[in-house]
């Protein structure tokens, strides 16, 4: 129990300190761990882990065992992008930590098969500083 209360307020420590890509990574990566099947497998596992050591009792010593397989990749991932925070500052370069200074929009557009690249080069003229085309075929649909 005490070492899943340690990876519960490690993940809330390192949430401040790591880049915010990482921390939304992260969160969905523990919830992804601990799904059904993890859940069946793990707590059977630690029922026959405990039930083979004579002082171990399977109510205490099982008690957190799915919290922690939840907290595992979400800290790991975390230190990962403390990790990438600290060689990016030793490389010097900046790493946003706050997205709420970037201005972001998306402009979207559906044109001919064919002028997509004048779309985009009038964009450029505009001040765009990136675009991406997406390339679909007509189905012949009978109405």
């Amino acid at each position: 129990m005490a070492f899943s209360i340690t990876w519960i307020c490690n993940s809330y420590f390192l949430s401040y300190r790591v880049p915010p890509i990482f921390v939304g990574i992260a969160y969905d990566s523990g919830g992804v761990a601990s799904g059904p099947m993890t859940a069946t497998f793990i707590l059977a596992f630690a029922q026959g882990a405990a039930n083979a050591m004579p002082t171990a009792n399977v109510l205490i010593d099982g008690f957190g065992v799915i919290a922690m397989v939840a907290m595992t990749p979400l800290v790991a991932i975390q230190i990962l992008g403390l990790l990438f925070k600290i060689k990016a500052k030793r490389g010097g370069v900046s790493i946003s930590m706050n997205l709420i200074d970037k201005e972001y929009s998306l402009f979207c557009i559906i044109v001919d098969f064919g002028k997509g690249n004048k779309v985009l080069e009038k964009s450029k003229e505009l001040g765009a500083t990136g675009g991406e085309l997406f390339f679909l075929r007509k189905r012949n649909c009978k109405q």
